[in-house]
């Protein structure tokens, strides 16, 4: 497998005819980058080479079906995905109770954005695309007015400015911090035994 560490994504060669960069905060650098096939899902990899990334993007919760982990690509501290550790390609395509499981863990991860790290605004983003390598996640994209303005709307933030603004090398420290708060507090939430409970009274 390729692997090459860039600053900024502009830097990565253009792949070969069938593959593209899988790009995670990380490395030498700023992003570490892993040349793939297309088909090839983000999670999928994830979920089978976590020795190769950052500890910064490991999971602080997961359980047998989804995982809450920093923002792989964006090095903004406190921006959680909770995502599906299997592809899924969208949200009327979930069980019910995945469903409802997902956004239990949405809303615990959202008390403790705000209880432990005192993040007051964030935008929430779900996006489904025509890629086989799309699966359902959500964002929880801390919104920091001194880093934006004032553009609370959706519609006014550059999203992409925004995020870009934050780098590794860094936020590095921040992100561990926060991840590891949040890591303990979830491991005793009880928030696992609640996932498992919806499983059981709806149906797996």
């Amino acid at each position: 497998m390729e692997i090459i560490d860039v600053r900024d994504l502009w830097e990565r060669p253009r792949p070969p005819a069938g593959t593209r960069y899988l790009d995670f905060i990380g490395g030498e650098k700023e992003i570490r980058c892993f040349l793939v096939p297309d088909s090839l899902p983000r999670i999928v990899f994830m979920e089978e080479h976590p020795e190769l990334l950052d500890r910064a993007i490991q999971p602080i919760y997961e359980s047998d079906v989804l995982n809450v982990r920093q923002d792989s690509s964006y090095a903004l501290p406190g921006f959680y995905i909770v995502g599906l550790r299997a592809p899924v390609a969208a949200l009327d395509r979930l069980p019910v109770q995945l469903h409802l499981r997902m956004s239990l863990v949405l809303y615990e991860v959202r008390v403790a954005m705000r209880s432990l790290l005192g993040i007051d605004l964030i935008h929430l983003h779900y996006e489904e695309r025509p890629e086989p390598s799309c699966t359902v996640h959500y964002w929880l994209m801390p919104i920091l007015p001194d880093r934006c303005g004032r553009p609370f709307v959706i519609t006014h933030l550059n999203l992409l400015a925004y995020v870009n603004q934050f780098r590794f090398t860094e936020t590095r420290d921040r992100i561990y911090e926060y991840n590891e708060r949040m890591r303990e507090h979830l491991r005793h939430s009880g928030l696992r035994e609640r996932e498992q409970a919806i499983a059981r009274a709806l149906g797996e």
